[in-house]
């Protein structure tokens, strides 16, 4: 039985408005995401399998196979939206090696620890089960392997925003939880090593609340409007 939660996203990728789904906000701030995955010193080698969970329309994985066009790897897109799966599938046109699986992030039907790196890119926070979507995500990573992580922020100004409009019943995208970095290393800890984390301010953002967070981030260095981690999975990596 389809939930409420799934209603509301696929009308989020079927509206392709400004305010949900316009494509080249979309491109904008998947940019803006591979700049920070770089910052937190993103590589990929010959040979090696990326999952990224969550793919929506596959901004950031379709960067990430440009990046690195000259490197033969493996991109797994996984994305339960059928909205957008079909939109990231019409993309794909003369792209190597990249699959999408329209499939639930929390179980997917992946080999066990068959993946060198996986992201999940403002996925976490839409999940209610985000215990069972972190631990499918340590199954399918190799020993060692890194996850790179984006999360909206609870010390933001759009985390104040979120909740007033969420009280007047104003709040379009469904399920959303906010964490600081502590509560995120937390959560990681059973599965994952947090090796660095960074605070972004997206030009996506109002500027005003971009304004805001970056004055009091001066104060506060972790307080802005997303996080993103690298973390590694606890294990050997021979």
């Amino acid at each position: 039985m389809t939930t409420p939660q799934t209603f509301i996203w696929e009308d989020l990728w079927q509206k392709e408005t400004r305010e949900f789904s316009d494509e080249s906000t979309r491109l904008r701030r998947s940019i803006r995401k591979i700049d920070n995955l770089k910052r937190l010193g993103i590589t990929i080698k010959a040979s090696q399998r990326l999952i990224d969970m969550g793919s929506g329309t596959g901004g950031v994985p379709l960067l990430l196979r440009q990046q690195f066009e000259h490197t033969p790897f493996e991109i797994v897109c996984v994305e339960k939206s059928p909205n957008a799966a079909t939109k990231l599938r019409s993309k794909l046109s003369g792209v190597p090696s990249i699959t999408v699986l329209e499939e639930d992030v929390c179980n997917t039907s992946v080999a066990t620890e068959s993946f060198d790196i996986a992201l999940a890119i403002s996925i976490v926070e839409h999940v209610k089960t985000d215990t069972l979507l972190l631990q499918e995500i340590s199954r399918v990573l190799k020993p060692g392997g890194v996850l790179f992580l984006c999360q909206s922020n609870r010390f933001s100004a759009n985390f104040l925003d979120w909740l007033f409009r969420k009280s007047l019943g104003l709040w379009p995208y469904g399920y959303q939880k906010y964490f600081s970095i502590t509560e995120l290393r937390t959560l990681l800890e059973q599965w994952f090593e947090v090796e660095e984390h960074l605070i972004s301010f997206p030009d996506s953002q109002s500027p005003f609340y971009q304004a805001v967070d970056r004055i009091i981030n001066i104060f506060s260095p972790n307080w802005g409007r997303n996080i993103f981690v690298r973390a590694r999975k606890k294990g050997k990596n021979d």
